[in-house]
């Protein structure tokens, strides 16, 4: 009898999240990591880490700007206004 499967780790949020070190690391501990900052520079440059890294579908990104409201970036492409 096949022992049952561990459930998977819950996810992690930040806020203010930079370039996403941090949710990088959390993602390579298996953890699924919505992140958020108010630059879209940052959260941008963690794209290219996170395809290197193979943790893309781990990560989630929004940039929230209370001047002009939140836009939501998944670091698989998808991109849209909410």
């Amino acid at each position: 009898m096949k022992a049952p499967a561990a459930p998977p780790p819950p996810g992690r949020t930040g806020v203010g999240a930079g370039h996403g070190r941090d949710a990088l690391f959390f993602a390579d501990d298996g953890f699924t990591a919505q992140i958020t900052d108010s630059s879209p520079i940052g959260l941008d440059q963690l794209r290219p880490a996170a395809q290197t890294a193979g943790l893309v579908e781990r990560l989630t990104t929004t940039v929230h700007d209370t001047r002009h409201g939140t836009r939501s970036t998944a670091l698989h492409g998808r991109r849209g206004r909410r």
